[in-house]
């Protein structure tokens, strides 16, 4: 009887999956598990066709781990040393490719490091400790004021570093532009014993973010062959459209884009509130590489966010070039000046040279920009403010030289 019972259950199962329309949809450890049931009973079935789509399954998983285990992961750590006791929430004996649901794990484990906000800030990395002093210098602070930030600075040195966020490891080398400080390994340069005897100790080093921002490009090379939220999206998406779905690798890929989502909202709001604030021109800058940073490390690019960002630090740095022209440099010639109605003080008034007339899109001089940009409010705010300035000076101009009569207020 029992017997009996057990082989309605193989028939009833093999039946389902035998007359089942193309819309139907099955696990395939499940269906691995009937096929060898059916094996091991006296029943004589076609399973022809349940193999077919087993084989299906197999190949398509084995394809995308050869295309995944090829992304570029920047990291100091083994890149598959995976604790056994991490993956809580499926049965690893549900597991079609083993390498791959390891790799999985790694990357969201990777994420975490990257998209920190708590163990991992700002005011902890080594680009805001030189900033500060270089803040400090320019105000001309006592010297024992200074000895004691210093003395402040060692005893919160940055523990983490680099594209990758992680500890100190190896060689590291200094980024000239931005002060961070970069594992050797990560960016792709030589350790001490493999250095260029030819090099000078006085060659500067600019970081893939920086040489990024300054190139006129939205991805580098690394980037280029990185996989993004939109690539993990069309492979769940690939993987739907067959019969037999992979289980654990499934429900892996659909947590990591969950996660990666959750990554680009918190973000978003943090880039909004940074671009939004009232720090410095320059900390704005440093901030936003920071949180470049981030993301150009992150196992997984979110491309949308990371090229807006990478546009709105170009503005930036755009703005603060301006910003320390001299007034030769920043005051491009027109044929005739604006017209102004506005109230302006004609005791800061000085009379501008007939080729030096300020226009609306010009950036400061030096006297301008100690007013306008430290601190400095947001970027369209910044321009609004030294358009201004530029206008009441010009205007103030020509009224003390009657060329205008001053508005009334009453």
């Amino acid at each position: 009887m029992i017997h009996l019972s057990s082989n309605t259950d193989l028939i009833t199962k093999f039946n389902e999956f035998e007359d089942s329309s193309v819309e139907s949809k099955f696990l395939y450890h499940e269906l691995k598990q009937l096929k060898s049931l059916i094996d091991e009973s006296d029943l004589k079935f076609d399973t022809s066709k349940l193999l077919h789509h087993l084989a299906l399954t197999e190949n398509l998983v084995n394809d995308i781990w050869a295309q995944f285990k090829n992304y570029p992961i920047i990291t100091t750590f083994d890149r598959l040393n995976i604790p056994k006791d991490v993956h809580d929430e499926i049965n690893p004996r549900n597991s079609l490719n083993t390498d791959f649901i390891n790799f999985l794990q790694m990357i969201l484990l990777k994420s975490e490091f990257n998209f920190a906000i708590d163990s991992d800030v700002y005011e902890k990395s080594s680009s805001y400790a030189v900033l500060q002093e270089n803040l400090n210098r320019q105000a001309e602070i006592k010297q024992e004021h200074i000895v004691e930030a210093n003395h402040e600075e060692k005893e919160r040195l940055p523990m983490i570093y680099c594209l990758c966020r992680e500890y100190e490891y190896g060689t590291m080398i200094e980024c000239d532009q931005c002060n961070e400080w970069y594992h050797n390994v990560c960016v792709g340069e030589p350790e001490d014993d493999q250095s260029d005897p030819n090099a000078s100790e006085d060659d500067s080093y600019s970081c893939p973010i920086c040489k990024l921002i300054d190139s006129n490009e939205t991805k580098d090379s690394f980037l280029k062959g990185q996989a993004s939220i939109e690539d993990l999206i069309k492979t769940v998406d690939h993987i739907k459209t067959f019969k037999v779905h992979p289980s654990n690798e499934l429900t892996k890929l659909n947590k990591f884009i969950d996660e990666m989502k959750s990554n680009e909202s918190l973000f978003k709001e943090i880039s909004y509130k940074i671009k939004g604030s009232s720090v410095s021109l320059k900390e704005k800058i440093s901030r936003l590489k920071f949180t470049l940073r981030k993301l150009y490390g992150a196992p997984i690019l979110i491309e949308d966010l990371f090229i807006a960002l990478l546009a709105d630090t170009r503005a930036l740095l755009k703005l603060d070039n301006e910003s320390q022209l001299g007034p030769e440099e920043s005051k491009p010639v027109i044929n005739g000046p604006p017209i102004f109605a506005t109230r302006i003080d004609e005791s800061e008034a000085e009379r501008p040279t007939p080729n030096e007339q300020p226009i609306y899109e010009s950036a400061p001089t030096a006297e301008y920009s100690n007013k306008v940009t430290n601190p400095t409010p947001g970027l369209s705010d910044a321009s609004t403010a030294i358009k201004q300035e530029f206008n009441n000076s010009f205007q103030a101009d020509r009224i003390k030289n009657d060329e205008i009569t001053p508005v009334s207020n009453s």
